[in-house]
């Protein structure tokens, strides 16, 4: 059997803060350094807590607009990672990660998507310095800001996510390409990468509301990965920070929607 490393390289994975809460493609460039931005800019993360339960790579999309649940048998998708205990851990370090070799299962040849089952909230920290002032998460929500000036280390915020359009599901969120989002489906254009958010009950069908506890990412890969034994394939989820300021302050520190790079 080909041996997958994961490595997970993330700054922030984002299914939190800025991506819950643009219905057209996003831009959004780095942060320039020791600048204060006047709108939002990426940046990197302190520390960021996810739980996964499955990751798989497939020839077709699982998951598409107007299906009801992922289907990965007709998508062709083979089976990296999965377990009833997801894996936990801080992947803002970029550790390499070796899943057991009995939990693959997963065929020589060319695939086009990757999707991961996960739960439906994120843990995260992170801090933006410019001149002699350094803003950090404080863990928590109060008005419309999540960063405080106070000396210490940044603070773990837990966002969890039940609906992309909000608690009464009828706010529009500008992220989201696919008019706005549904309750339970987010479709996302961001840095150019095409890509889709799914929350899900346990047995993976769409929902919103009470009845959430997983969320499913599946990614259109810029370039698809060929599989192959004896070939070691890297899967790395990049991920940052979404910084927003009014080019005084720094107002608020979320997770920035995730990508994949597949080698």
């Amino acid at each position: 059997m080909k041996n997958l490393t994961i490595t997970l390289t993330a700054s922030l994975l984002g299914i939190t803060g800025s991506l819950w809460s643009p219905s057209e493609a996003v831009t959004i460039n780095s942060c320039i350094p020791d600048v204060v931005p006047n709108g939002t800019c990426l940046s990197d993360a302190t520390s960021y807590r996810f739980a996964i339960y499955s990751i798989r790579l497939c020839r077709d999309n699982p998951f598409p607009t107007g299906t009801a649940a992922p289907d990965f048998t007709r998508a062709g998708c083979g089976t990296v990672f999965e377990s009833s205990t997801p894996f936990e851990g801080n992947l803002s370090d970029g550790t390499a990660l070796i899943f057991p070799s009995e939990n693959r299962n997963i065929s020589d040849g060319t695939y086009q998507y990757i999707t991961i089952v996960a739960r439906n909230f994120a843990s995260y920290s992170g801090s933006f310095r410019a001149g002699a002032t350094t803003w950090r998460t404080k863990g928590s929500i109060t008005g419309d800001s999540n960063v405080v000036t106070t000396a210490g280390s940044p603070i773990e915020q837990t966002d969890t996510g039940t609906s992309w359009t909000g608690g009464d599901g009828n706010g529009g969120n500008p992220y989201c390409t696919n008019g706005g989002g549904t309750p339970s489906r987010c479709e996302l254009s961001y840095n150019g990468n095409i890509s889709s958010g799914v929350f899900t009950n346990s047995a993976l069908s769409a929902t919103s509301g009470a009845g959430v506890t997983r969320i499913v990412f599946t990614q259109n890969l810029s370039s698809p990965v060929t599989v192959q034994a004896g070939r070691e394939n890297t899967i790395r989820v990049l991920a940052k920070t979404e910084v927003t300021g009014n080019g005084i302050a720094v107002t608020t520190i979320f997770g920035a929607p995730f990508t994949f790079n597949v080698r």
